[in-house]
């Protein structure tokens, strides 16, 4: 009954186009973030080091 009254409403219009938004909302921020130098860093691991790391 829970199960059914979720994929009721996660198949509505409504919820749809939330979820639309949302991952809008989300590959906006990615693609910003990607426009800096710490994305790297961040999304892949690595760092760059010009003298001796100690990370």
């Amino acid at each position: 009954m829970i199960q059914d009254k979720a994929d009721e409403y996660l198949n509505s219009e409504e919820a749809q186009e939330g979820i639309r938004e949302m991952a809008r909302r989300l590959v906006s921020i990615r693609r910003l973030r990607a426009g800096t130098e710490r994305w790297e860093s961040f999304a892949v691991d690595v760092k760059y080091c010009r003298s001796r790391c100690t990370s």
